[in-house]
């Protein structure tokens, strides 16, 4: 018996290139209890993808056309049961009168955690094995993780992970979209170019129309950042790795190009928030340079964001007759026998244990070490020594339709930010914008501005927490909108039909420096 723990490499703009979750999944096969292994037009919107049924496990929940916009709290991960169970497991599961009862049912493969990666195991694994049983444990009442979506009225928009580099005609990826008739729904963005918004107007980042004087200099780095990504083996195990993997972004940058226009190192702050919810002084200069090398490429949006993915995968499991998925299930604890793995979990108050040939944590570490009691003590201080941040997304709905002048939009104010704490946590309310209905042509009746705001410092869970933090941030939120965005896309506060916050505390482990030969190159199978 084999149980593994698979945490995505996940930050909000999706799966990229290197860090891929078809890459990722691929390597889980081989331990899976000794089963068969496997491997595995940016156009209009796909037949079928609006009137959809209301089903309450989709990871796209529709919303009623009818009900107020405005989100009266936060949408986004649940912190109430978790956070009362995790911390005292053992107690929560003595206070069950009984204790835990036998094991009644057998799965081939049991799976905890229903998000991109719980989901594309599963659907990997039954395509290769379609005979075989496979149970999902989510405990959330929809699946797609960080990787969620909403859908109101006609309008698809993302309350999570956004987008994909565009795969390698003939890649893993790009088979994976095709397989899941996701191809004809993609639409695709430019070819690295960057639309950024400084001083009321709209201009070409990498053209260096921030600064007319410094072109050279703008185009200077990004031509090694293309250069990088078209000749530098950047791969996870390659031979760069551990070197820049050892010092920090901002090292890197200076040790390649000296002083940087001041316009480039607000970029790459901003860049380090949105996308890993951590500064340039802290983060790995590999897993930095791993993202934003392939982003000068092309990407892929979807409608509703990388929730599609997850709908995608949702579905084709739902037409399989060997997967069971259980929502509002929390796993408890994941224990091995001989020659199997014994699974507890807690549904609508009642415990129940099942067995299997194998078991995959498709969850968090810092979840996945509470729930395996026979973790070796080198592991559990490994995933212990993760830190994770927190990140604010906001949809504000229009009461109309408009053009999306690009897809990505980050907001300069000509001033390099500093790396924000916990007492000082910084003035910007988003540090960029995507325009939630371009991946759908515009097409929808009420457009959708998507705010992303990382919160780059430890300890910014427990200010989320606060009863008032709502209303404080969509303060922030809507103010920033109204003065800095708005006016330059020729709207006005009256354009605003409301603002929906979603909240994810702990999304993704900070990619440090030196977290990649410290902590992830631990990962193994637990046998």
């Amino acid at each position: 018996m084999a149980f593994y723990n698979l945490e995505m490499p996940i930050s909000r703009r999706g799966f990229l290139k290197n860090i891929a979750a078809l890459s990722s999944a691929n390597h889980f096969w081989p331990i899976l209890g000794g089963l068969a292994a496997g491997s595995v037009s940016n156009r209009a919107i796909a037949p079928g993808l609006f009137g959809m049924p209301k089903l309450s496990t989709s990871p796209i929940a529709v919303i009623d056309p009818q009900s107020p916009i405005n989100s009266r709290d936060f949408n986004g991960d649940r912190i109430d049961k978790p956070h009362d169970i995790l911390w005292n497991i053992d107690g929560y599961i003595a206070g069950h009168a009984g204790g835990v009862p036998l094991a009644s049912v057998a799965y081939d493969l049991v799976i905890v955690g229903g998000g991109i990666s719980g989901l594309l195991t599963a659907w990997l694994y039954l395509k290769k094995n379609p005979s075989r049983q496979v149970l999902m444990l989510e405990q959330d009442h929809r699946v797609g993780g960080n990787s969620k979506g909403e859908q109101r009225g006609d309008a698809r928009y993302s309350i999570g992970a956004a987008y994909i580099v565009a795969p390698d005609a003939g890649s893993e990826i790009e088979t994976l979209l095709r397989d899941l008739s996701l191809t004809a729904m993609a639409r695709k963005d430019g070819d690295g170019d960057l639309t950024v918004l400084q001083n009321g107007k709209l201009k070409s980042f990498w053209e260096g129309e921030t600064d007319p004087r410094a072109v050279r200099d703008f185009k200077r780095v990004r031509n090694r950042l293309a250069e990088m990504r078209e000749h530098s083996d950047l791969e996870f195990e390659g031979k760069l790795s551990h070197e820049l993997d050892a010092i920090s972004f901002d090292k890197w940058l200076k040790r390649e190009f000296g002083e940087l226009h001041p316009h480039l190192l607000e970029f790459f702050q901003l860049y380090g928030w949105s996308s890993f919810c951590g500064s340039i002084d802290e983060l790995s200069a590999f897993q930095f340079l791993n993202f934003i090398c392939f982003e000068m490429g092309a990407v892929l949006a979807f409608p509703g964001g990388n929730a599609a993915i997850a709908e995608a995968l949702w579905k084709k499991l739902n037409a399989e007759p060997g997967f069971t998925l259980k929502t509002n299930a929390m796993a408890l604890k994941v224990t091995a026998t001989p020659d199997r793995a014994a699974v507890v979990y807690e549904h609508d108050g009642k415990l129940t244990q099942v067995e299997a040939n194998a078991a995959v944590m498709a969850c968090a570490k810092f979840i996945a070490r509470r729930l395996l009691p026979e973790l070796e003590p080198e592991q559990a201080s490994a995933m212990a020594s993760l830190r994770y941040r927190s990140y604010l997304v906001g949809n504000a709905i229009l009461n109309r339709k408009i053009k999306s002048p690009t897809y990505d939009l980050f907001l300069l104010q000509n001033e390099v930010p500093s790396s924000p704490t916990a007492m000082q946590s910084g003035a910007r309310s988003f540090s960029d914008l995507c325009f939630g209905s371009w991946a759908q042509n515009d097409l929808p009746e009420q457009s959708v501005l998507t705010l992303y705001q990382g919160l780059a410092f430890d300890g910014a869970r427990q200010f989320l927490f606060h009863p008032n933090s709502h209303s404080k941030y969509r303060e922030h939120m809507l103010h920033a909108l109204e003065q800095q965005v708005l006016p330059p896309l020729g709207l006005t506060q009256s354009d605003i039909a409301g603002l929906r916050l979603t909240r994810w505390g702990h999304p993704l482990p900070l990619a440090r420096v030196g977290l990649l030969s410290k902590e992830l190159r631990k990962r193994r199978p637990i046998h």
